[in-house]
């Protein structure tokens, strides 16, 4: 009556339209025809083609690992060579070396000498030239044997450098005798100092009193 006076129609007077998004109940909705289908269809799709739904691994190139030994043969049978008077090669561009092998002698006396260097450290850096009794010598920083006592007899410096130098000569189609010939260093030769640039480090070889040795100058040396 109180809803009659405010002219409002009773509640059960107002007609229930359905929304589209009533819940019918479970037991009387029917699944909608081909979604089953649909579904299995493209289960078994991808189970056909699994490798579809991630991407593809990068395919990365197989690239050889080469020590820095190998480094050294290279860059010692080039420089042998060139030292002997023969043809060598040398990479270039990207393929170039990280070890490098030059000769440094004095113009008056013929002394020669190699430095070879693998390295930015004290390590890494070696001078090696044959003694005027025909012995393969080697002053480096990782070496423990005096070149100078050797330098008086005919025996040569057992370290890495030479072993490497000694193996070689054969690689290099030099014999062990044209070698000595063009690197021997003389009874009476003249004391002198060259130097070379590595970066921020001056590398002087030093040749005093028949021995050879290698003296290094860097910023941090002259700061302290």
């Amino acid at each position: 009556m109180a809803q009659a006076r405010q002219g409002a129609a009773p509640r059960d007077a107002i007609p229930r339209v359905p929304r589209q998004y009533d819940v019918k109940s479970k037991a009387g909705a029917a699944p909608p025809q081909g979604d089953d289908d649909d579904d299995q269809g493209r289960g078994d799709e991808m189970r056909e083609r699994p490798n579809e739904s991630r991407p593809a691994p990068r395919s990365r190139l197989g690239r050889a690992h080469v020590l820095v030994d190998d480094y050294i043969e290279d860059a010692l049978v080039a420089c042998i060579r060139r030292t002997c008077g023969l043809p060598s090669s040398r990479p270039i561009g990207k393929q170039g070396s990280p070890v490098t092998a030059r000769v440094i002698g004095h113009a008056t006396s013929r002394s020669r000498a190699i430095v070879l260097r693998s390295g930015g450290t004290k390590r890494d850096v070696s001078i090696l030239w044959v003694s005027c009794r025909d012995g393969l010598l080697c002053s480096c920083f990782a070496g423990t044997q005096n070149a100078l006592f050797l330098s008086a007899s005919s025996r040569s410096t057992k370290c890495a450098h030479t072993t490497a130098l000694a193996e070689v000569l054969t690689r290099s189609g030099v014999s062990i005798e044209t070698f000595r010939a063009r690197m021997r260093l003389r009874a009476d030769a003249a004391n002198f100092a060259v130097y070379t640039d590595y970066g921020s480090t001056v590398w002087w070889s030093v040749l005093y009193r028949s021995v050879y040795s290698l003296v290094s100058f860097s910023s941090a040396n002259v700061a302290t």
